[in-house]
């Protein structure tokens, strides 16, 4: 008979310790959160100052607006026409780029670039014709050898809308290279969107 009691007696303490231990694990719950709802010093709820997004020479797509053949990266934005090379390349049939036209009125568009003497003196006049995404920009014709900056206010038209833009400057007449017969522009330098 007394090893009833015993095991009654050590049955009861586990009891009584889960008991004392819950109590506590409430007790410890109850003062955490009541620290946490209690940490408000009064402060209101601010929200986060409005996002402005920065001017950038790039988009997040990686396209840039404008891009000069010097440049390491110049290959990655050529579409088509355009000779590997240094600062000046030579162009060939269609040269185009895909570049990022910006929004805002004050969008101008600019291409420097060089019209060899060697060249002109086989050819003569050359006319420069620029297009943006297939529609038609502009003409320009020069009668001499020489670099050229050309700067034009952006087209403002439904089709020529902010966001990447096919950008085709070709030139006529080609220049026949007695070389190897290759047909050749201009010297393209740099080419994009201000």
């Amino acid at each position: 008979m007394h090893g009833a009691p015993a095991e009654n007696s050590d049955l009861d303490d586990r009891r009584e310790f889960c008991r004392t231990n819950r109590n506590g694990e409430v007790i410890a719950l109850i003062l955490i959160l009541g620290w946490a709802c209690g940490c408000n010093s009064g402060k209101q709820f601010h929200p986060l100052p409005a996002q402005v997004v920065a001017i950038s020479d790039q988009d997040p797509g990686g396209l840039p607006r404008r891009v000069s053949f010097g440049d390491t990266d110049a290959n990655d934005y050529i579409v088509d026409g355009i000779n590997g090379g240094d600062a000046f390349r030579w162009t060939r049939e269609h040269p185009q780029v895909r570049l990022l036209r910006p929004a805002g009125p004050d969008c101008t568009f600019y291409m420097k670039f060089r019209l060899a003497e060697r060249t002109m003196e086989d050819t003569g006049p050359v006319t420069i014709q620029v297009k943006m995404n297939g529609r038609q920009f502009k003409s320009y014709r020069y009668e001499a050898a020489g670099v050229y900056l050309i700067e034009d206010p952006c087209p403002v038209s439904e089709e020529s809308i902010p966001g990447p833009t096919l950008i085709e400057a070709g030139s006529t007449p080609m220049w026949t290279s007695p070389d190897d017969g290759a047909k050749l522009g201009y010297l393209i330098q740099e080419i994009g969107y201000r």
